[in-house]
């Protein structure tokens, strides 16, 4: 007797049967790669990974950051394939960084960023923060959170609690690791406060506990431009050579600063040469008042042909309000310089006729000397207060 099967009509009955039972009962292997294959909860086949990465950016802004890390960790592990990967690990390392000032783990993205994408553009600026965690996290989160703190909230503050703030994280953790950057901050913030000597005094102590090392020059370079700004050229100058003469940082500002100070060495020498003049002139006009038995103050009275000018002085001052930066200097010192010509001039005919030669030449020497000696100085001032004629110019053209 033959079965169904051998039959060719009952073996294709049989094949029929077959696949439909395979088709309405899958396996568990089938159902294991099945789900595998579908979206998480939180993800959308539809989902653009921009979209994703600039929401996640929104959610940060609105402080909400264990949720915006969530999503940026769905766009990095559940989107393989789009062109925000780096940019989501970063922002994950950033707000662990900034927002959640959790450095261990901030510092554990870092990490991965490097081993995942060492070709991205934010590669370099990772590598920076993964060497800088490292060596800050050697004495524990809690002093480095207390300083992240301070630098972030230091210009809110007022200094002297910027200052007793800085001063209880060196108190309470004596070995902190960036003992030497809290110091620098601290002589910044001095000086901002225009409290030199002190700032001197902790940049002193920097050098001293850190000799012949980076934080040394900084701390140099620091202290350098502070004794130019304070005047001290001859220090400043000192402080330049040492760090212009040697390797390391600071070597090419210092060399810029060196070429700025012999400027400023100028500056002071052209005016310590003005005043000279200025009190030699002086001197030889009382001199030549004494001889030609002239009270001295009808020396310095300005003559009526200095009065007449006055118009002519005033409008120059208005004229240089109007125009651009570049001609005010030029307005500014023309006014100071015509009344001392004119007052010279005016003087001349005034007190010689009739005084012997000698009288004259010394009334003249002096007379030369004082105006040269007033007219150098009004257009070394005249370069100073040029700030402050652009800052009254604007103050002009809002009123007028």
């Amino acid at each position: 007797m033959k079965t169904c099967v051998s039959s060719p009509k009952g073996l294709l009955f049989f094949t029929i049967l077959l696949l439909l039972t395979c088709g309405s009962t899958p396996s568990l292997a089938d159902e294991a790669e099945s789900n595998s294959l579908e979206p998480s909860q939180d993800s959308n086949p539809t989902e653009s990974p921009q979209k994703l990465y600039y929401e996640a950016m929104r959610t940060n802004r609105e402080g909400n950051h264990e949720k915006a890390i969530k999503r940026l960790k769905h766009l990095l592990n559940d989107l393989p394939t789009n062109n925000f990967q780096d940019d989501a690990l970063y922002r994950m390392a950033f707000i662990e960084e900034e927002n959640r000032q959790n450095y261990t783990q901030s510092l554990a993205y870092y990490e991965s960023f490097l081993k995942r994408f060492p070709q991205s553009r934010h590669a370099r600026l990772v590598k920076n923060r993964v060497e800088y965690f490292k060596r800050a996290l050697q004495t524990g989160e809690e002093p480095l959170r207390r300083f992240e703190t301070l630098k972030r909230k230091a210009h809110k503050q007022e200094l002297k609690d910027a200052l007793e703030e800085a001063q209880d994280i060196l108190r309470v953790h004596p070995n902190f690791v960036l003992r030497a950057e809290l110091l620098l901050w601290q002589a910044r913030w001095l000086l901002r406060a225009e409290q030199s000597d002190d700032a001197i005094a902790i940049l002193e102590q920097i050098k001293d506990e850190n000799p012949a090392s980076e934080m040394a020059r900084r701390a140099e370079l620091i202290q350098g431009e502070t004794y130019r700004d304070m005047g001290h050229l001859q220090r400043a100058r000192a402080m330049f050579e040492r760090l212009a003469l040697t390797d390391g940082y600071g070597q090419d500002m210092a060399e810029f600063d060196l070429k700025q100070l012999e400027g400023l060495e100028q500056q002071e020498w052209f005016l310590h040469t003005c005043f000279v003049t200025l009190f030699l002139g002086l001197a030889l006009l009382i001199l030549a008042a004494a001889l030609m038995r002239v009270p001295i103050k009808r020396l310095l009275i300005p003559s009526v042909e200095t009065l007449l000018i006055l118009p002519l002085v005033v409008g120059l001052a208005v004229f240089s309000l109007t125009q651009s930066k570049m001609m005010q200097p030029f307005a500014i010192k023309l006014a100071l310089v015509i009344p001392l010509v004119i007052y010279l001039v005016a003087g001349i005919g005034k007190f010689l006729a009739g005084q012997p030669k000698g009288h004259k030449a010394v009334y003249l020497s002096g007379s030369i000397l004082f105006t040269f000696g007033a007219i150098m100085t009004a257009f070394h001032w005249g370069d100073m207060f040029n700030q402050l004629i652009y800052e009254v110019q604007e103050m002009f053209f809002i009123l007028f």
